[in-house]
């Protein structure tokens, strides 16, 4: 993701680490308590076993959306390009 950003922005984009009991200390200023807790145990999940769509998951989204999905890279430029308007 930081190279798709790096890339995109055309800055370089530093990794942030994996310490997530650090980003939910760092979250609870921004967010409850409880709400940092929820993300960091969600990142941690992500980290460790990922997260793969089913084929019927992809299907059903795009539907939900109605619009097929895009890339990561996709939604990465399209994101950049409405902060730099």
């Amino acid at each position: 993701m930081t190279s798709i950003w790096t890339d995109v922005l055309g800055t370089p984009i530093g990794y942030g680490g994996d310490d997530m009991g650090f980003f939910e200390q760092q979250s609870r200023g921004h967010m409850p308590p409880a709400m940092a807790l929820d993300i960091a145990l969600m990142f941690d999940g992500w980290q460790r076993i990922g997260v793969l769509p089913t084929p019927r998951s992809v299907e059903r989204l795009a539907a939900m959306l109605g619009r097929p999905l895009r890339t990561y890279r996709a939604f990465a430029k399209e994101t950049a390009a409405q902060w730099h308007r």
